[in-house]
């Protein structure tokens, strides 16, 4: 069901899309930092059942894409591939992302919101989060732009992601996922882009479906439900659960599955 194809970075690194063809418009995947594409095949497969186009662009250093390994220091290299991306594809044009993916969207519909008909947020990195400790935010700050290529702090780990055990042992034994320290200069660019989330929240206009997981420690779990509060689209929904940040991979995966599946077929039906 699935061609691979490719596309050349604004970076000159040579990037893996995953493509499924439909006619009832186009879903694009925006994974998050450290992940890859393999990891939305199962919800991209029943929206292509149900129609839609799907597409899920693994940006450099991540999945099966050439560059350094999870590298991120500049995010206007996502935001200028992800454009010229959706520039190709026929409306309407929807984009779910999770954790890292979901800022970008965020960044993407704000700047262009002419181009999307609709968000998902799933797990969105629309604000630091608090659980991060302090010294490790200080230290990024201090140390991100001077050394950008530095490896001093671990972000995540499987357990962070999901509940679920054999989830957890999947997460470990995924070698396309990145597994390693998080580079100083991506940490900056990282936390620079979920500060912009917070700073524009006012500036959201698009209708948006957001997915949460209480238990979220890699993101701020109340920046989604602040988002939601700011802007007043008939059609955005937001949805709470007690759960950690996968919530595709963790107990929670069905109804969420579900939620993101009805919500496009609202959005494709009313326009």
């Amino acid at each position: 069901m699935w061609t691979r194809t490719s596309f050349t970075s604004v970076s000159g690194h040579v990037c893996n899309m995953y493509v499924a063809e439909g006619g009832r418009g186009s879903v694009i995947f925006l994974h998050g930092w450290g992940d890859h594409g393999g990891r939305y095949h199962a919800i991209g497969e029943l929206l292509h059942k149900h129609g839609f186009r799907v597409l899920i662009p693994e940006f450099p250093g991540h999945g099966l894409s050439s560059g350094p390994r999870a590298r991120v220091n500049d995010f206007d290299v996502l935001k200028q591939d992800l454009h010229t991306i959706i520039a190709k594809q026929s409306k309407p044009v929807f984009l779910v992302g999770h954790s890292m993916g979901g800022c970008l969207a965020f960044h993407y519909a704000v700047e262009h919101p002419r181009q999307l008909a609709g968000v998902v947020f799933n797990s969105a990195a629309l604000g630091v989060s608090p659980k991060i400790a302090s010294w490790k935010k200080w230290l990024t700050r201090a140390l991100g732009t001077a050394f950008p290529f530095k490896k001093l702090v671990n972000l995540k780990a499987a357990w962070m992601m999901t509940s679920l055990p054999a989830e957890q042992a999947a997460y470990d034994a995924d070698t396309l996922l990145y597994h390693g320290k998080l580079e100083l200069g991506t940490g900056l660019a990282l936390m620079r882009a979920n500060q912009w989330c917070s700073a524009h929240r006012d500036e959201f206009t698009l209708p948006m479906l957001a997915l949460q997981g209480r238990e979220d420690e890699l993101v701020d779990p109340a920046a989604a439900e602040r988002l939601y509060e700011a802007q007043n689209h008939p059609a955005s929904k937001l949805k709470l659960y007690d759960a950690r940040h996968d919530l595709l991979h963790d107990y929670v995966a069905e109804d969420v599955t579900r939620q993101i599946v009805e919500w496009l077929e609202a959005q494709v039906s009313a326009a």
